[in-house]
């Protein structure tokens, strides 16, 4: 007759959760361990003593308790739209692609035409009608 141990074995090698909940440790800080993984001592949340000069800080000012008026405060920020828009027009300017400048044949023939015009106007003012 067969042994029932290789059965038994057999059912055990199917199923490895079984075999791992065997084997398997919670893992618990020893006291040592515990002891060990701090290396400073122990201090308080706070210095003892009295607090230091300015420790507490005051109240926050409320809207109706400023010196500066309301007028003030509105034109320091269109002061500040101002300038961020100025400084957009400024850049904008900057990186804008370069304007085509007409060909050089082009201006002396302006240049001409305009010499001709007052040399006309000229020649026209000294006849008299």
């Amino acid at each position: 007759m067969a042994s029932a141990k290789p059965l038994t074995m057999l059912v055990v090698r199917s199923r490895p959760a079984a075999r791992l909940s065997s084997t398997a440790r919670i893992f618990s800080p020893t006291p040592s361990s515990l002891a060990a993984f701090s290396t400073t001592g122990f201090r308080s949340a706070t210095p003892s003593g009295p607090p230091p000069a300015g420790f507490r800080l005051p109240k926050p000012e409320r809207w109706d308790q400023s010196k500066e008026s309301t007028l003030d405060k509105a034109g320091k920020y269109f002061l500040l739209t101002e300038m961020a828009r100025g400084m957009y027009v400024v850049l904008e300017n900057y990186f804008r692609p370069p304007a085509l400048s007409p060909p050089v044949s082009e201006v002396n023939t302006l240049y001409e035409d305009t010499q001709q015009v007052k040399s006309v106007v000229l020649l026209a003012s000294f006849v008299k009608p």
